[in-house]
Parts: C-alpha cells; sequence; structure tokens
C-alpha cells in the first residue's frame, strides 16, 4: 500500500508538471518496481508518462527561455542613457541556450511550440561577444 501511495504522489507532481521531470518519472518506475505494481494497477498508461515527460521537458525549456527574455528586458530597463552598451552585464546564456536545444531534442518539439525560433537563441549568443 506504501508504494501504491507514493507512486499516486509523484503522478500528481508529475501531472502538475514540474522541471524535475526524468527524477520523478525513475522515481514513480522505482516505487513501482518495489511494490510490484503494474502500470495499470496504478491508473496511468506508458502514453501518458511520455507525455508528462513531454510537458516537463517544454517546462524547462519555456523556464529557461523566459528567464534569458527577462534579464535582457531588466538590463535594457536599466542601461546607461549615453547609448553605451555593457554586456559584461550579461551573464553567459550558452549553456541555458544549450539546455533549450536539449529539451526540445527530448521532447521532440520545435523552437516554435515554446515560443521561440533559432533565430532569437542565437541573438542571445551573440550578446556574449
Amino acid at each position: 500500500m506504501f508504494h501504491k501511495r507514493a507512486c499516486q504522489k509523484i503522478l500528481e507532481r508529475l501531472r502538475l508538471g514540474t522541471e524535475q521531470y526524468e527524477f520523478f518519472i525513475e522515481r514513480l518506475y522505482e516505487e513501482a518496481h518495489k511494490g510490484q505494481l503494474s502500470l495499470s494497477e496504478l491508473g496511468v498508461k506508458e502514453g501518458e508518462i511520455e507525455r508528462l515527460r513531454l510537458k516537463g521537458c517544454m517546462l524547462v525549456a519555456r523556464k529557461n527561455l523566459d528567464l534569458i527574455r527577462k534579464r535582457i528586458h531588466s538590463y535594457k530597463k536599466t542601461r546607461p542613457q549615453n547609448g553605451e552598451t555593457r554586456l559584461d552585464n550579461f551573464p553567459p546564456y550558452k549553456g541555458i541556450v544549450d539546455q533549450i536545444y536539449k529539451e526540445a531534442q527530448k521532447g521532440r518539439f520545435s523552437l516554435s511550440d515554446i515560443g521561440t525560433n533559432e533565430e532569437e537563441l542565437l541573438s542571445f549568443l551573440q550578446l556574449e561577444n
């Protein structure tokens, strides 16, 4: 009974959406295995787990995209009035952009599915140069 309850809590968390989707999916399978429970006994199908994984991938990608956009917007509001561009105020975005691409590849969704495109992501990288 403990393992079934744990699985149900994990499924609730996944259904709400979480950036730690990989961890929770792994935990779901571990708890089901420990309790000798099938997915059908948990009221879930493999297709739903795949959709929850996709949801997690998209959530991570969108959050990273929003993070960069907010930082750039914030910088534009506070940049010096003399027109000087202080690129040292920008943190390196390459890691964040790489994560967006990674999540899109893992989730097999397009950049347009999260409201961006290749041009915008490349523009973030140009801020570092």
